[in-house]
């Protein structure tokens, strides 16, 4: 996904050990080929003994096309993660999320993003369909005009070399 032509959505479930999650493109196209598809950034949970390891595993993994057709993927026998006491610090959502804001947010006319790091990021406003509506970079603040937006729910796609984050927007 070198064009960045995706929104990904998950949701973890700490009760049965799973996270659900999807990649979806943003332009309706089919695209054939070979390579990597997703990536899986994990923390560890504070307070496991080291030396002791744990498995991830992917399972009914699917693909669907343009047109709502599945077809099925291959999935991974699982592969086994070994707990140490070296620590790894990590960059990603968690780390952008806290450096972005914007508000208000039920927004009328306009909306302020505000880039807590002055890091160069990326964003999409997209709708519920996918499409990209809005996109644009900034640094520090940005005010951008949603007036011609309909009112209704909207994503919003950041991405800086922190990570990547989506955030909720609703347009009254």
């Amino acid at each position: 996904n070198a064009n960045n032509q995706n929104i990904d959505f998950s949701k973890a479930i700490f009760a049965n050990g799973k996270l659900y999650c999807a990649s979806v493109r943003v332009d309706h196209s089919n695209i054939n080929g070979t390579g990597k598809i997703a990536e899986f950034w994990y923390k560890v949970k504070t307070g496991l003994p080291a030396n002791s390891s744990i498995v991830i595993s992917a399972g009914n993994a699917q693909k669907v096309n343009a047109n709502g057709a599945f077809n099925g993927l291959s999935n991974d026998a699982g592969t086994t993660v070994n707990i140490s006491s070296n620590l790894t610090a990590l960059k990603g959502i968690n780390q952008i999320n806290s450096n972005i804001l914007l508000y208000p947010n039920p927004a009328n006319n306009s909306l302020i993003l505000v880039n807590e790091s002055s890091v160069l990021t990326s964003f999409n406003i997209i709708d519920i369909s996918g499409r990209v509506i809005v996109s644009g970079n900034f640094t520090a603040n940005k005010t951008i005009d949603i007036s011609a937006l309909t009112n209704g729910v909207y994503f919003i796609a950041f991405e800086n070399a922190n990570g990547k984050a989506v955030k909720k927007l609703v347009k009254e």
